[in-house]
């Protein structure tokens, strides 16, 4: 899934000529869980109800559900992408988390 999804989001930005980044989501990491929040709405997932996390060198991919993932950049929260991925490490069971840590 993860490969399918990273070559959707490089076809969907060719494809729209994106090339400014744009205000989407913004990702809250609890003790409790994690909160998506947009304009429009708020979700709320406890950590057994995500699905999974991939790391990359430029990103952490969170999956709340099976298909549909949640982009951490690097460089783009308050927390540097090694203590994000620490959190994910540390509430995550060994089976949901994928990647160099």
């Amino acid at each position: 899934y993860f490969l399918s999804f990273y070559l959707s989001v490089r076809g969907q930005i060719k494809r729209f000529g994106l090339k400014e980044p744009r205000y989407a989501y913004t990702v809250t990491l609890s003790e409790s869980g994690v909160k998506i929040a947009t304009d429009k709405e708020q979700a709320d997932y406890t950590w057994d109800n995500v699905y999974a996390a991939y790391r990359k060198a430029e990103c952490i991919y969170l999956y709340v559900e099976e298909r549909r993932a949640y982009l951490l950049p690097k460089g783009q929260g308050e927390a540097d992408q090694d203590e994000v991925w620490a959190l994910l490490l540390e509430r995550l069971t060994a089976g949901r988390v994928h990647g160099r840590g």
